[in-house]
């Protein structure tokens, strides 16, 4: 994903089993800004396997949406997280 309004990149997927956002400057540079030394990571139920995720363009508060689900093998059940760039 790349931000329309400063052009950052934001790239989703696994942080250590977790859902996990790294946001990067238009230069290549991890963006400090962004959550802890430009990622974000959320656990949900201990492995969360990111098999699919959905933007969404959200005019009411002029922000960016995005929604990971994981549908993993096993014992772990499906999980979902949500997180709003801004």
């Amino acid at each position: 994903l790349i931000q329309s309004d400063d052009g950052k990149i934001v790239l989703t997927g696994n942080l250590n089993s977790n859902y996990g956002l790294v946001r990067y400057n238009y230069d290549g540079t991890l963006d400090s800004t962004f959550g802890n030394g430009g990622m974000v990571s959320e656990d949900v139920n201990g492995t969360d396997l990111v098999n699919a995720w959905a933007m969404q363009m959200d005019p009411a508060c002029a922000c960016t949406k995005i929604v990971m689900s994981s549908n993993t093998a096993g014992a772990t059940p499906i999980s979902f997280a949500r997180f709003t760039l801004q």
